[in-house]
């Protein structure tokens, strides 16, 4: 009689919970699925993250995944996720060649490797196909081989930025480095077999300059 009794208790609280919408993980029961993202967390409308981080607390310029955030992807551009946060982090520091010397875009001087995509989104894309293409490219080498530890988090996917990219980043990019950027930062975006983009740190303008002149910075960037 007693094990009944005992049941019955169980089964009466039970009850109890699942009315007040709780589910026997503890998930609350009456949100709306469409307010859970694929991982079952609730935030597809409250801008948490499929890893379960809450997005809305990243601002633009916080240090965060080994460098800082310049740049939350819009809708249009490639990666934008509804009710999810996602952007562009830029290192900690542009890279060079040695201590006192910026890297060229390439070696080469008469090849064309197609690399014109400009948007926001196109950079990875360009640094792969720009490394694929040509031996010299001895920006895109660079940034592609730039490694940062963060919280015992390895982040090596950074790539050489786009026009697109680039000019975001100079628009406010004072805000993350205290030193000025001589004269500019190279783009991945090639204009021609001789020339590729660069992005002017004074009039934050794009030009273009010979492949094999060292005058431009290098930032590597990466999207998360």
């Amino acid at each position: 009689m007693k094990q009944l009794l005992l049941l019955l208790l169980i089964v009466t609280l039970n009850n109890t919970v699942l009315g007040q919408g709780l589910t026997r993980h503890g998930q609350n029961s009456s949100v709306p699925e469409r307010l859970l993202n694929s991982s079952g967390a609730i935030g597809k409308d409250n801008l948490v993250s499929k890893n379960g981080e809450k997005a809305a607390s990243l601002v633009l310029y916080q240090n965060y995944q080994g460098g800082k955030i310049f740049y939350f992807l819009k809708p249009g551009d490639p990666g934008y996720e509804e009710g999810e946060t996602h952007g562009l982090i830029a290192a900690l520091n542009v890279v060079k060649e040695t201590t006192n010397n910026n890297p060229v875009w390439s070696t080469n001087e008469n090849l064309t490797t197609g690399t014109t995509a400009e948007g926001v989104g196109a950079g990875k894309n360009n640094t792969t196909t720009l490394i694929a293409s040509d031996v010299n490219a001895r920006a895109a080498i660079l940034v592609s081989n730039y490694s940062v530890t963060s919280d015992g988090i390895v982040y090596d996917d950074w790539y050489l930025p786009s026009l697109e990219e680039a000019l975001i980043f100079v628009s406010d990019y004072r805000k993350m480095y205290s030193a000025n950027i001589t004269f500019g930062i190279w783009t991945s975006t090639e204009i021609s077999s001789s020339q590729a983009n660069y992005i002017d740190t004074g009039s934050k303008t794009s030009g273009s300059f010979m492949k094999n002149r060292n005058f431009a910075s290098t930032v590597p960037i990466r999207q998360f």
